[in-house]
């Protein structure tokens, strides 16, 4: 198969773009972070839950809506429930995402950037039917290098000795995955969500194949 589009490396979120989040993943990320900011807070659970999903009507967003409750961290604790709800237990093998990786193998250079730790990450991957080593470099939630400010691409683009510009970043939040990408000149795709700066709007991960091969 040859590349419809021109470029060197393609690179990919975890949550989220790998896999769709259901509602049962939201429910455990939902339930762990609030009681963990029911805690903090010295509040009842209840009442964090409640006012947590007025705010994320507002704002769409986990982490900002902790804030808005009183949690400093959001983020932080978005992502330690993301990586202590068991959400591998929910996955499964993906036949048709490891034949459409084997094809990308061979035209692109494959990387990865995840807010999940790199144990839980690669028990996600395991569950999912996807080797690591299919990744040529890979950045877990341990590491300081980050999607939001750049650097995460700018390290990979720098090891591969490649442009900014001949790289292409697939995930499924515009602020984390789409913004900080494009501002620094990759071509994106947002999938299992749209966004208006992405370059590309798909309703899965198996559009990808489409539109980078013939």
């Amino acid at each position: 198969m040859k590349k419809i589009i021109d470029v060197d490396l393609l690179g990919f979120d975890l949550d989220g773009t790998l896999y769709p989040l259901n509602e049962e993943i939201y429910r455990r990320i939902r339930e762990y972070s609030c009681l963990k900011a029911s805690e903090i807070l010295n509040r009842p659970y209840q009442d964090v839950l409640e006012q947590f999903l007025r705010e994320l009507d507002k704002t769409k967003s986990g982490s900002r809506s902790l804030q808005a409750i009183g949690i400093e961290d959001g983020k932080g604790l978005m992502q330690k429930a993301l990586e202590n709800t068991n959400i591998e237990s929910l996955l499964r093998k993906d036949e048709k995402l490891i034949e459409m990786f084997a094809k990308l193998k061979q035209s692109f250079s494959l990387f990865l950037i995840t807010g999940s730790g790199k144990l839980v990450a690669l028990r996600k991957l395991e569950a999912l039917g996807l080797d690591e080593n299919l990744f040529s470099y890979k950045i877990y939630g341990e590491s300081k290098l980050s999607r939001r400010d750049g650097s995460a691409f700018r390290d990979i683009a720098k090891n591969h000795g490649t442009d900014l510009s001949r790289m292409f970043f697939v995930g499924d939040r515009e602020e984390v995955d789409i913004l900080p990408a494009r501002k620094l000149g990759l071509t994106t795709a947002i999938v299992n969500a749209t966004s208006a700066e992405a370059h590309y709007n798909l309703p899965d991960i198996y559009e990808l194949e489409r539109i980078l091969l013939e």
